[in-house]
């Protein structure tokens, strides 16, 4: 039996193209590598946000990173904890791996839906360049994201085998399987369950789907769904709780999270990328929520009217959408009003999405958008991937285009290679912001723009979205002043700034901490042991 040379040379030819792709996906990320652990990173290195990273069952049944039931993301860090240690080396490894995995299956989804390699390449291209992948790979606590992202796309690949071979059950089953284990690494991606009626509805071959043609496939992602509920409630954790709002101040919310997701998606920015507030979106008054809101009903109209003549383009969009709406604020959300991160699970589905559509382009349009697509996104995430790679990095980028994020600033103020003047300076400038005045200084006036003032309480509690009251907020901002003025020998200053959070948080050990310290470099050793003692009792721990 002989082979068709001129086949033998096609496959030769695709097996090069494909390797090219993993390889101009895994680059941007190289520098990631030798990245230090960033925000949350320390306490998955050292177990202590995976249940201690001991014993298999204690960290699949206490929370991750203190606060979410995400048992496999947990299980995956436990695993390059028994293989390779600490080293935050095999951490990225692992995250940039599972990104290949992710890049190559964007296209064998692409391929599912419109029989196409060539769509199918540039559609793995194009998430493997993806800019909102920078944080979710390139950061080692990223690795929820990127983790559900491969099970994402499986579930979407697994949807799309099951509208297209209906008697085959086996594909309902591993779209089930597929879905929990994503939920379990993200509950974000629960939101995906409704993917599949649209499936069947949209991309099944022949005549209409029939009442049990939903109900076969509806019972094993009935089953999934209930086994993730089963085991949220009984395991899943929660230490804090979306911050309320009125309707009008939800609608307001959603419409910025709209607009700003938007961004992300279609024409990414380093402002956007480096976001995490709504204070850069408040600067534009009610425009982003407009725009947000008319883009979505616009995107509703869209997927309706195209439904019969472009099925697979209007599946990938609802698709996206669904994964995407649950973190933009349209619900109430406990934490962080947007992350870029969050969106690297709808990727697969935008890339799919982006190609298809492109290469239904003329050809003298879409080579031309396609070359300014990938040139665009492709220097967008190799100048993004590298910030992650040191807390000073990423907080001085976030702090740069987001300057009201207190997380960031505090974090800037305490990362290695940043001087206790800088440190000062940017929590100072933190605290003009707050008050919108440099007056705070004054901590009688400080107390009494607090309680007259609305919009410092407001930037203070939208700020991370939750429940937190705003004083122990301000409290510890003040607090970190305090470290920062300690370290640079400002003893007055460090005190003042203590002295005034606890006119805040009356309850604050670090700020009686901080006091003590301050007592005992100037050799007032009564007023140290004394305000050390307060600290202990408010926390013996």
């Amino acid at each position: 039996m002989t082979t068709d040379p001129q086949s033998d040379r096609e496959r030769r030819i695709w097996i090069a193209a494909w390797f090219s792709i993993l390889v101009v996906s895994a680059l941007p990320y190289i520098s990631s590598l030798k990245g230090l652990p960033v925000w949350d990173d320390y306490g998955i290195l050292n177990g202590g946000g995976i249940g201690g990273g001991k014993e298999l069952l204690t960290v699949l049944t206490q929370p991750f990173n203190f606060a979410y039931f995400r048992p496999m993301v947990s299980l995956s860090f436990f695993v390059d904890h028994k293989a390779f240690g600490p080293s935050p080396f095999f951490f990225h490894q692992t995250n940039i791996i599972l990104h290949l995995a992710c890049t190559a299956a964007s296209g064998w989804l692409a391929h599912l839906l419109f029989k196409n390699r060539v769509t199918a390449a540039f559609a793995a291209l194009l998430f493997g360049l993806q800019p909102i992948q920078a944080g979710a790979t390139a950061w080692i606590g990223g690795r929820t994201d990127v983790l559900c992202c491969l099970f994402v796309v499986l579930y979407a690949c697994f949807l799309v085998k099951m509208a297209q071979e209906p008697k085959m059950i086996k594909w309902s089953g591993l779209a089930a399987v597929a879905l929990l284990c994503a939920g379990l690494c993200k509950e974000q991606a629960m939101a995906g369950v409704l993917a599949a009626p649209f499936a069947l509805a949209l991309l099944s071959p022949g005549d209409r789907p029939s009442v049990r043609d939903y109900i076969k496939p509806a019972i094993p992602l009935a089953l999934s769904c209930a086994a993730f509920l089963a085991l949220w409630t009984t395991f899943g954790m929660r230490t804090y709780f979306a911050q309320p709002h009125t309707l009008l101040q939800q609608l307001e919310l959603g419409g910025r999270g709209l607009a700003h997701n938007l961004l992300l998606i279609l024409a990414p920015t380093p402002a956007a990328l480096h976001t995490f507030t709504f204070e850069p979106s408040r600067l534009l008054g009610a425009l982003p929520v407009i725009v947000g809101w008319l883009a979505f009903a616009g995107a509703a109209w869209v997927c309706f009217k195209f439904r019969k003549s472009h099925p697979q383009l209007v599946w990938l969009a609802l698709f996206a959408g669904l994964l995407i709406l649950p973190v933009s604020s349209v619900i109430p959300l406990p934490s962080l009003h947007v992350a870029p991160y969050r969106l690297a699970i709808a990727g697969p589905a935008v890339a799919c999405l982006m190609a298809a559509a492109l290469f239904a382009a003329k050809p003298t349009v879409k080579w031309p958008l396609l070359a300014l697509l990938l040139g665009w996104h492709g220097s967008l995430t190799f100048w993004a991937a590298p910030r992650w790679t040191s807390e000073k990095e990423i907080f001085s980028t976030i702090v740069k285009y987001d300057p009201g994020f207190i997380t960031a600033r505090l974090n800037f103020a305490g990362s290695d290679g940043v001087s206790s003047e800088e440190g000062a300076a940017s929590t100072s400038q933190l605290l003009d912001w707050i008050f919108g005045s440099s007056k705070w200084s004054d901590p009688a006036w400080a107390e009494r723009e607090f309680q007259d003032n609305p919009e410092v309480r407001r930037r203070l509690q939208d700020n991370v979205g939750n429940e937190s009251d705003p004083a122990e907020v301000l409290a510890g901002v003040l607090d970190s002043l305090s470290v920062s003025l300690l370290d640079g020998e400002d003893l007055v200053g460090a005190e003042s700034a203590a002295k005034t959070a606890l006119r805040f948080n009356p309850k604050s050990s670090r700020a009686h901490t901080l006091i003590g310290d301050v007592a005992l470099k100037s050799a007032r050793y009564e007023d140290a042991i004394a305000s050390f003692e307060q600290a202990a009792a408010l926390n013996p721990s």
